[in-house]
């Protein structure tokens, strides 16, 4: 961090993006630009097509970024190509399809790729099936430490996947509304840290222990899950569906490394959410999303919660205001909250929230938040929608508006 300061601090590297005062996105200077592309040509670390014959790839290429889109590239010869990585642009800007088949030549002919993106590549859907199944060639691929696949709408993985035992990254779509059955061959794949998609459960990760990032998996009615022996993970996206079902979260209370936890709930008429006791042993827990889909209320202790709490962020149709019991919880910084139920009004009394610094609350209807002298007492930003202070203070009123803020910020 103290490198990228400096460079931002020399104007070589433009903020554009900051959440909760942490860098997540930043632009790269023009001048700055030219010069790593410069350089990375005369130290042959990287290559640019572009279309023009001037670009036209030499045998010793390692490394390739194609900005004129997948046919032109895929037309080319690749006899004596020996890329390590392939990177392709701007492929949401060709008008047509292409046929999955047409990957089969680069599986065949660029054996040693390490580094496959296909980002927005749009495929085009099998006549008899419907569906766009990656190919069985992919397996040929061996060495393959990342595939992305996002945008591609692949919606069947082959089995041949199991083929890439040095794969680390596999990454599909994360808006994707159907989500993807692994095949079982994926446990082959030991060496896998990041999975990132929507895929249904269950699949089989026994053998996946190097997982860190599981994004993310969807739970039907009558499926359990259990992920007690991804023992290294840190980031989980969980999607419970079906209404009749009783979510417990024993096996995710039992990932000890856990520091990420997305979940999502679809709750029945009972308004009952999941019990969140087995997350309190849970030391390294510090983000949590919650989404409740129905009429509920929190739990009445504080001690159910994840003892280390900073950022949490709560969607949900509160029938009681949850202030009484998020109030008490001793390290949350950065609390959001979406409110579309009966609970109208929010009240922090003295004393509470001692760390909170940034709060964002939104309602349906107008709401009433009211802070009592000496609660909220470290508040450095505030963003209300559909809600207004009830005792207007000047330490509040002059707060700032804390920025939009996208609730998942990466820690480790």
């Amino acid at each position: 961090m103290a490198y990228l300061q400096q460079l931002i601090d020399r104007s070589l590297i433009l903020v554009s993006e900051r959440h909760w005062r942490r860098i997540v996105k930043c632009r790269v200077h023009d001048l700055l630009r030219d010069l790593a592309i410069r350089k990375s040509k005369e130290l042959n670390f990287l290559h640019i097509y572009d279309g023009t014959d001037h670009s036209l790839l030499t045998p010793n290429s390692r490394r390739l970024a194609s900005h004129c889109g997948f046919q032109r590239f895929v037309s080319l010869d690749h006899s004596d190509m020996h890329l390590r990585t392939l990177l392709f642009f701007n492929c949401e800007n060709e008008s047509d399809e292409f046929e999955i088949a047409q990957l089969q030549r680069l599986c065949m002919k660029l054996r040693l790729l390490r580094v496959l993106d296909l980002e927005e590549l749009s495929f085009r859907r099998s006549r008899e099936t419907g569906e766009i199944r990656l190919l069985d060639e992919i397996g040929k691929l061996i060495h393959l430490r990342y595939l992305g696949l996002t945008g591609t709408k692949i919606d069947q993985i082959s089995s041949y996947i199991g083929n890439l035992h040095a794969l680390q990254t596999l990454e599909l779509s994360l808006d994707s509304d159907v989500p993807v059955q692994l095949p079982d061959e994926i446990c082959y794949a030991k060496q896998l840290r990041r999975l990132l998609g929507i895929f249904k459960w269950p699949f089989p990760v026994d053998n996946l222990t190097k997982l860190r990032t599981l994004r993310g998996v969807v739970v039907e009615d009558q499926m359990e899950f259990d992920p007690t022996v991804l023992i290294n993970l840190r980031e989980l996206w969980v999607s419970f569906v079906g209404r009749d079902r009783r979510v417990t979260l024993d096996s995710i209370g039992g990932l000890r490394n856990l520091q990420f936890l997305h979940l999502e709930v679809e709750l029945g008429d009972s308004g009952s959410i999941p019990a969140l006791q087995p997350l309190s042993q849970s030391q390294n827990l510090i983000q949590m999303k919650l989404w409740f889909k129905g009429a509920c209320k929190l739990p009445a202790e504080v001690h159910q919660f994840p003892p280390n709490l900073k950022y949490l962020s709560i969607d949900a149709d509160f029938t009681e205001d949850p202030f009484p019991v998020l109030e008490k919880l001793p390290n949350l910084t950065v609390l959001e909250l979406e409110t579309y139920g009966g609970a109208n009004k929010l009240a922090c009394s003295a004393g509470g929230f001692p760390q909170l610094e940034i709060l964002v609350v939104i309602g349906s209807s107008d709401g009433e938040l009211e802070v009592e002298e000496g609660g909220m007492s470290m508040l450095k930003g505030l963003r209300m929608k559909k809600f207004h202070l009830s005792n207007i203070s000047g330490r509040l009123t002059s707060i700032p508006e804390a920025p939009e803020i996208t609730f998942f910020v990466r820690l480790y």
